[in-house]
């Protein structure tokens, strides 16, 4: 929780720490990156030696976020402090070093905003009702260094909330998340700036591409799913964040309760899983997933047959319902 205890040792173990790691989720979303590159940010005023870590190359839809050039996608150096960030399961990295070995023998604090089962880090601020991990980092911000926010950080992670609330449409958003928001307009984070850049960046590929994925939509009852291959991305001169809006569409249909987007990606078959009511999570852990109670994921083995495969989860889906 973001208690002032946990404050406090977080701020005993940064003072402490001279050489210090920051760790974003596998495939990292717009709110993992704000949160990560401007908490690098004030590590780096506070004197820090700082490095943070991908292990994967980012979406060229963030582009438009300088800081994301100093990211290493190679994790091999000794450190006196780790942070996951956006993150609560340390497997997530997507680096094989996160055993349990591992956590043991290094400090590792953990911020997330995701539910959980357990707490795997030596300090843990976790807070599931927060809309966001950019949320968290600000509230750390404001209580460890207020004098370090400026509009720059305030418009970076103004951006991060504003995408993990899909511009505070969806259900996380709660008063705290609004008067956080409020606070960093009064620091002037520059809203035009957010708007060209979530909002008026389209490409014509990316319209054609979710134009596709439209076309093979299939409604059945209240559940709406569609899909595509990662090898038909280079084609529209795309890629798969930049096509986030499709599940926010389907999910403004007024009889859909469900929305699956998969993607196939060799021989994985990864889903995201969108629900009007609390049904998301739990769809998601049948198959070995997770996340948010209306906003989840998961990643199974791709059948040959896709189209039967389709027709199978949905059949599954519609028994847990």
């Amino acid at each position: 929780m973001l208690s002032n205890e946990n404050i406090n040792d977080l701020k005993v173990a940064i003072d402490q720490a001279k050489h210090i790691a920051i760790i974003w989720h596998h495939s990292p979303d717009g709110d993992s990156i704000w949160s990560t590159t401007w908490l690098w940010e004030i590590l780096k005023k506070l004197g820090k030696k700082v490095e943070y870590f991908s292990d994967e190359e980012i979406s060229k839809f963030y582009s438009f976020i300088k800081e994301t050039r100093h990211f290493k996608t190679e994790f091999k150096w000794k450190f006196d402090l780790i942070i996951l960030c956006d993150l609560n399961e340390p497997a997530r990295t997507g680096f094989i070093d996160f055993d349990d070995e591992f956590l043991a023998q290094n400090f590792v604090v953990i911020i997330d905003h995701h539910m959980y089962t357990k707490e795997s880090g030596k300090i843990n601020i976790l807070e599931p009702q927060a809309s966001s991990a950019s949320e968290i980092v600000f509230q750390i911000i404001e209580r460890l260094r207020p004098e370090q926010l400026d509009w720059h950080i305030a418009t970076n992670l103004m951006c991060g909330m504003i995408f993990d609330t899909d511009c505070f449409r969806h259900p996380n958003v709660r008063a705290q998340t609004l008067a956080a928001a409020s606070k960093l307009l009064e620091l002037w984070a520059d809203k035009q700036f957010i708007i060209d850049n979530l909002y008026r960046n389209n490409t014509f590929g990316k319209i054609q591409f979710i134009s596709m994925m439209i076309q093979r939509a299939v409604l059945k009852n209240k559940i709406i799913y569609t899909y595509y291959d990662e090898s038909e991305l280079a084609d529209y001169d795309t890629d798969k964040d930049s096509i986030k809006d499709i599940l926010p569409m389907m999910m403004s249909i007024k009889r859909v309760s469900i929305a699956l987007l998969f993607k196939k990606d060799w021989e994985k078959l990864t889903c995201s899983v969108r629900s009007k009511t609390d049904l998301a999570q739990k769809i998601a852990s049948n198959f070995g997933g997770g996340g948010h109670s209306k906003a989840a994921g998961f990643m199974i083995e791709a059948k040959n047959n896709l189209d039967r495969q389709f027709k199978k989860i949905i059949e599954e889906i519609k028994n847990i319902i």
